[in-house]
């Protein structure tokens, strides 16, 4: 059987266990310019949402780029300001993102929400190292309905949808939860008491 050593998989180079961006990919949105109407818009957008678990806060961070195709299209200075932060970001910041091992190790998920949306981030630690290291990013925006949850509502959906996300990590197994909102925390400890 033919071992390697690194791999291309899904638009990722997959190498010591670990995963990175494809240069190739890296290069198509350094390429990118800013678009003309509604339809580039999307599809610039398109083209960084592609490596978005590879950037955290990507939600927050190229909101002004979804903001232009909104309404019709309007592209602004701030949507161009994003674009070629994105680009930097992207050429300077090689991220890897670790690939766990099912069998060992512990997983874990930090989630927190804003005003205009919510951020998560998976992790895992080897049970030979007591370090966390990330798996995978996850950021999203508040639709309308959404934006008027409480902020104990809108940190419960950013744990939801971290754990639907990586469901097939983190369901039939202990993991973590990190939050900052004190009211998750306290609820999570109330019903520990209950069921002891």
């Amino acid at each position: 059987m033919l071992q390697r050593n690194k791999t291309e998989f899904c638009g990722a180079i997959i190498e010591n266990g670990y995963r990175k961006p494809n240069p190739n990919k890296v290069k198509a949105v350094l390429d990118l310019r800013h678009p003309t109407n509604k339809r580039e818009a999307q599809s610039l957008f398109g083209h960084l949402n592609y490596h978005s678990n590879f950037v955290p806060h990507f939600a927050s961070k190229t909101a002004s780029i979804t903001m232009t195709y909104k309404n019709g299209f309007k592209w602004t200075s701030a949507a161009e300001d994003t674009l070629e932060n994105r680009k930097i970001e992207k050429a300077t910041k090689i991220v890897k993102l670790k690939i766990p091992s099912l069998n060992e190790g512990k997983f874990a998920i930090e989630t927190d929400a804003s005003e205009i949306g919510i951020g998560a981030v998976l992790l895992y630690r080897d049970d030979e190292i007591d370090v966390f290291k990330p798996v995978a990013y996850l950021s999203q925006k508040f639709d309308e309905a959404q934006k008027n949850y409480n902020t104990n509502e809108k940190e419960l959906l950013a744990g939801k949808r971290a754990i639907k996300k990586w469901s097939h990590y983190l369901l039939g197994r202990t993991f973590l939860w990190y939050t900052d909102n004190s009211c998750v925390n306290l609820a999570h400890r109330i019903k520990r008491e209950n069921s002891e």
